[in-house]
């Protein structure tokens, strides 16, 4: 037992080693890669048939990959640059986070944030541009600079249209700071992408909400087939955490609903749910830490545990999508609706 509380104390002022070994065991999955190739050969051309179009709304990588693609690189090596360079954004920007004073301690906050299903999504929906988005959002969060915070903002946008907007609305709605810099970012992004695919395409795409609305009817479906299942799939084991955290403030249990809605709009639900909830999971990831160094424990429902011997916990995630469960090393369970 001393070895193994050594062995938790080691890695929990250690997270890189965790982080590596969830890698290791749950492998990294991409995704997209015809979709980047042909919109990143030729971002001003309509080339995709119209169930992938909404694509076009999320122009951030597809940019950056026609830069590298018309300076040399093939697509498939600028499908791994871009990559690459998203990830290498999330972890720098969320590691300059995560030292802040507001987390206590670095190391630990990364253990608890990564018992939710952020690290997870972040490894196996690669070719997404989810890594930017929070990259971005991350900066922002960390930016004094008010110009800086309109730029990072509408960066955010063009990663995602519609969850860059959502996550930050919800950092307002927890912090109700940065008010002028997140309008401003917002307007300018959105208005960014609406030169793009409104005046700079032609024909005019169709957008995500078309394409939920078209499987508005499949997608209630999926959910009111496994509630129970999706309600897991939002915070896996994160939620041993926020059980007891998410009706501190009144306004928290109503931005899980909204995320679970949006979620439940999208066949990547766990994926969704899990990036416009992340300025909610910083917070509560704040909260636990700061109560674990305070108390030298947190409370679990009657039981007093350390951080640092639930580190483990991470190792047990799987996310929704679709009429599937995705599990470790790009295993797949489907379900019958």
């Amino acid at each position: 037992m001393t070895m193994l509380r050594r062995a938790s104390g080691f890695v929990c002022r250690h997270a890189w080693i965790a982080i590596a070994l969830f890698a290791w065991a749950y492998g990294v999955r991409t995704s997209g890669e015809a979709e980047f190739r042909t919109i990143s050969a030729a971002p001003f051309a309509l080339n995709l048939p119209p169930q992938d179009q909404y694509l076009y709304s999320s122009p951030f990588t597809f940019f950056v990959g026609s830069y590298y693609q018309h300076h040399g690189l093939d697509y498939a090596w600028a499908f791994f640059v871009v990559n690459a360079l998203g990830l290498a954004a999330f972890f720098g920007s969320l590691s300059r986070l995560l030292a802040t004073e507001r987390f206590v301690n670095r190391s630990a906050a990364a253990l608890v944030l990564f018992t939710s299903p952020l690290l997870f999504v972040m490894l196996s929906w690669i070719g997404k541009s989810d890594a930017y988005l929070l990259a971005f959002y991350f900066m922002f969060t960390l930016s004094e600079s008010r110009v800086a915070q309109v730029i990072l903002a509408g960066l955010m946008i063009t990663c995602h249209a519609e969850m860059g907007a959502v996550v930050l609305g919800v950092d307002w709605c927890l912090t109700r700071k940065r008010t002028v810099a997140i309008a401003l970012g917002v307007i300018a992004g959105e208005a960014a992408v609406f030169t793009y695919t409104h005046l700079l395409l032609s024909p005019s795409p169709d957008s995500r909400v078309t394409y939920a609305m078209a499987h508005a009817a499949e997608l209630w479906t999926i959910f009111r087939s496994h509630p129970f299942l999706h309600l897991a799939a939002t915070l896996g084991p994160f939620w041993l955490y926020a059980s007891t955290r998410m009706f501190r403030h009144p306004v928290r249990p109503v931005l899980f609903a909204a995320a679970l809605t949006l979620a439940a709009a999208s066949y990547d639900f766990t994926r969704v749910f899990v990036i416009v909830s992340t300025p909610m999971l910083l917070v509560i990831t704040r909260e636990v830490v700061a109560d674990s160094f305070r108390d030298g424990v947190i409370s679990i429902g009657r039981h007093r545990l350390s951080v640092c011997a639930l580190w483990p916990l991470m190792f047990f995630q799987f996310q929704y999508a679709g009429f599937r469960l995705l599990f470790a090393q790009g295993v797949r369970v489907a379900l019958r609706g």
